[in-house]
């Protein structure tokens, strides 16, 4: 689940969302440093993708710094105001599963990000 402060965001500015700590959509706490962990943001019927895939390499808008998560956002499509909305998706190693992996996503949730004019 992700926890952001309150805060405007003037389009189309770029903007950051700092991540220090995180739990999967089963509320368990994630090693940021070596996890999966992507987002799909929405905001008025367009999307924008933020994966961190450390141990693979296929990260896309995102970095990891001093053991924090920066989500990107530069370059967005969002055009309109509204707040950002988004789904989280956990991939956990487990051989239970054919793939080696447990995917998991949680329920549309919405931030306290507001993107102006």
């Amino acid at each position: 689940m992700l926890v952001v402060p309150a805060q405007s965001i003037k389009i189309p500015s770029d903007f950051a969302i700092v991540v220090d700590s995180m739990t999967d959509s089963n509320g368990n706490a994630i090693d940021i440093s070596t996890a999966f962990i992507g987002f799909k943001f929405y905001c008025n019927g367009k999307t924008y993708d933020c994966v961190s895939d450390p141990l693979g390499g296929n990260s896309i808008n995102t970095n990891i710094v001093n053991g924090e998560l920066w989500l990107l956002f530069e370059d967005y499509p969002f055009d309109s105001t509204g707040f950002l909305s988004y789904v989280q998706h956990d991939r956990v190693e487990d051989d239970k599963f054919k793939s080696g992996y447990n995917d998991t996503y949680s329920a549309l949730e919405q931030t306290k990000i507001r993107l102006v004019r």
